[in-house]
């Protein structure tokens, strides 16, 4: 018997391509999405760089590069950071979000990559037009154009492995070119103050990845092809004040170290510069002749050395929250720096756009408790700093140290068995140095007066005051207290 019977009706689930195109680089900011490039430069060090190096003697990074080029016409970015494996764009590096399928493991290394639409959202975020070249165990080219973004239907790119002469890169490595930019991204590539501004920005979210000796140059084409120094990025520093190995000295910095939640983490909280005393918090400035910066104040957080809180001093590192002050001018010798490490990104607390930190992990409000900690000690002891009757030179011998040297001294400590484990719920593996910044005699307002009188005279006053039985300390303070308004009204 014949089948008659009508298929069903069926409703489309397939999402408009340019809808999600547009909300996908809808609530990214341009800075952030040319970031993620970056960083997906570094994924590929991280999984290449051998997992033996000395991070304390060895620049783990020093041979790898990014060079961005950007104009009012065109973004390239080229990297030497080992390219993209073929499997990979066939399944995952050109598709739109990653499986639930596909789950990071250790061979994948300290990595951030975890939501698999950076360079996507990157390239569509920029303009039409994209060229992704990259090799690895193959070189190959993908085109991504107009033509196809225009197309609603969801067609496989189409991967060109026969080197033609649109290939260019040499070793390898992965090169993306975009072209026909949005109208608002050729405006601000025009703009050489957005080039100086995102350098800036790449500087301070790149300073750990840059000072172990990954090279980063921006700038015009013409630039970045000569090779100019104006064009590399210097990493910003980050230094505490060390006093070295006198024992009688203690402006030395905090450290915790341990593990929670996966995430491994390492603490360093101090001053970089000598505290203000009350005439400076007063005017609002620093000491002029310090040779010591008060500008780097708050706390830096990094995610597998990528820092994605920079100086902050608000309630996200802890400042006004649980028994810590607000943050103000007083403070502003007082930083802290948190490096955060997991193998799985997913661990990490990073929000979506990987640049800020989510408040609501567990491990981070773990690891919050300890920053705050730190932070009341630093705090506490301005406070008795700004008041105090003697400061003595208990900043002679402090200067300032690099993370690298910080890093050594932990290590060290930690050998010697001068650092202590902390015992804290959660937390494994905890090693604490929470210095106890001196204390010190508070400058006082008040002077004693006292005097000696004939004892008929001073009955003579206790009569006219009304005072007769009174203590005579009593009587002293008021015969002063009446000279005191009396000499306020005269000025009056």
């Amino acid at each position: 018997m014949a089948d008659n019977s009508v298929p069903s009706p069926v409703a489309k689930t397939s999402p408009s391509k340019s809808f999600f195109v547009d909300m996908l680089t809808r609530d990214i900011e341009l800075k952030d999405a040319l970031l993620d490039l970056l960083d997906n430069c570094m994924d590929g060090v991280v999984r290449q760089r051998s997992s033996q190096s000395n991070p304390f003697t060895d620049k783990p990074f020093e041979g790898y590069h990014a060079h961005i080029s950007i104009d009012k016409d065109i973004f390239l970015i080229e990297d030497n950071c080992g390219g993209i494996p073929l499997e990979v764009a066939r399944n995952r590096a050109f598709a739109i979000g990653r499986s639930s399928a596909f789950k990071s493991t250790e061979a994948d290394g300290a990595t951030v990559g975890m939501y698999g639409i950076g360079m996507k959202r990157a390239i569509f975020k920029m303009g039409r037009n994209a060229t992704v070249e990259s090799w690895n165990d193959e070189h190959f080219l993908v085109t991504i154009d107009d033509n196809w973004l225009s197309d609603e239907e969801w067609k496989d790119l189409p991967i060109e492995t026969e080197e033609t002469e649109e290939f260019h890169l040499a070793n390898e490595g992965t090169r993306i070119e975009v072209t026909k930019l949005r109208q608002e991204v050729s405006s601000k590539f025009g703009d050489d103050l957005f080039i100086e501004e995102f350098r800036k920005e790449v500087s301070r979210h790149y300073a750990l990845i840059v000072e172990k000796g990954f090279e980063v140059s921006i700038g015009r084409p013409n630039e970045v092809q000569a090779n100019e120094d104006v064009t590399h990025v210097r990493a910003e520093d980050f230094l505490l004040l060390d006093s070295g190995d006198d024992e009688d000295v203690v402006i030395k910095p905090i450290f915790y170290e341990g593990t929670v939640e996966g995430v491994k983490f390492e603490i360093f909280a101090g001053l970089t510069a000598p505290a203000l005393d009350k005439e400076q918090i007063d005017k609002g400035i620093a000491d002029t002749k310090s040779s010591y910066k008060v500008n780097k104040s708050g706390w830096t957080v990094a995610c597998n050395d990528r820092i994605v809180v920079w100086r902050d001093r608000t309630i996200v590192t802890g400042w006004g929250t649980a028994g810590v002050p607000a943050y103000h001018n007083q403070f502003s010798p007082v930083a802290g720096l948190v490096l955060l490490y997991a193998d799985d990104p997913n661990l990490l607390p990073l929000t979506t756009t990987k640049r800020g930190i989510d408040l609501s992990s567990k491990a981070y409000q773990m690891i919050l408790d300890l920053m705050r900690t730190a932070t009341k000690e630093l705090t506490s002891f301005t406070n008795r700093y700004k008041n105090a009757d003697s400061r003595g030179p208990i900043f002679e011998k402090a200067r300032l140290q690099p993370l690298k040297s910080l890093q050594r001294e932990r290590a060290a400590a930690v050998d010697a068995g001068k650092i202590k484990t902390l015992r804290k719920a959660g937390v494994q593996g905890t090693v604490e140095r929470l210095v106890k910044y001196p204390e010190m005699k508070k400058t006082s307002t008040k002077k004693r007066v006292s005097y000696l009188a004939e004892k008929a005279e001073i009955k003579e006053v206790e009569r006219f005051l009304g005072m007769e039985d009174a203590d005579i300390k009593d009587i002293g303070r008021e015969t002063f207290d009446r000279s005191l308004r009396d000499a306020r009204s005269f000025d009056e």
